[in-house]
């Protein structure tokens, strides 16, 4: 269910999915991997499948996450793998909704950008992930993606401004739209900021910058002259 509009195949219904055995079956002979996990759990997946991959393989962390590639390719060296393509993006390839066990399509993040770790692995890397994603786009390595992770742009300046309001509407035993009224002048202002100190930060590391409220234009068709107005 959801929007038709925001999937790759243009089409809405129950999937017909296969349950492995277990990792092993999982990832044997798959040329593309794609890992869906929270930050928290990254080690624990990581020790879990990199003594089950081989050379050629490409694995994609579908994840907010933290320095997930580099924090993986600890785990492939202690278990003697060579050769794997390890990519990540800046948020995860959709944005779904889950209710009563069904998933609706709620956004389709077109244009992201990808990095390889090694970064020379770049090309084989989005040539399989464009058969599940066509608009991914090259990042210059994993130090760009890491410096522009969605939820390190978005987060902080809402967060910080109204923090005195989130913990009363949590007092009151109520909730605080995070996006809605939380989304002030102020926080829009203090976003724009970080975000020009990132654009130093990247300045300084040889590393790309996009602004904030151009990757929110470029993968929510979303548009304004502030950031609130985007938003």
């Amino acid at each position: 269910c959801g929007d038709i509009a925001q999937t790759v195949s243009q089409s809405l219904g129950w999937a017909h999915l296969t349950v492995a055995a277990g990792v092993a079956e999982a990832v044997a002979g798959a040329d593309l991997v794609v890992i869906d996990f929270e930050p928290a759990e990254a080690e624990a997946r990581a020790a879990l499948v990199a003594p089950h991959l081989r050379a050629g393989q490409v694995v994609h962390f579908n994840t907010h996450g933290y320095w997930p590639a580099l924090r993986f390719a600890q785990f492939l060296e202690t278990a003697g793998v060579h050769g794997v393509i390890l990519t990540e993006s800046i948020a995860p390839l959709s944005g779904v909704g889950l209710r009563d066990g069904r998933l609706s399509a709620q956004w389709l993040r077109r244009g992201l950008p990808i990095a390889a770790f090694p970064a020379t692995g770049i090309g084989v890397a989005l040539e399989r992930l464009r058969a599940i994603h066509p608009t991914a786009v090259p990042a210059q390595d994993v130090l760009e993606t890491r410096l522009a992770h969605l939820n390190m742009l978005v987060h902080p300046g809402i967060a910080l401004v109204n923090v005195g309001y989130f913990d009363q509407a949590a007092a009151a035993g109520g909730t605080a739209s995070f996006y809605g009224a939380g989304n002030t002048e102020s926080a829009s202002r203090l976003t724009t900021a970080l975000d020009h100190e990132r654009q130093a930060l990247c300045a300084a590391w040889g590393v790309p910058w996009t602004s904030v409220n151009d990757y929110l234009a470029r993968f929510y068709d979303s548009h304004g002259d502030s950031f609130r107005e985007v938003v």
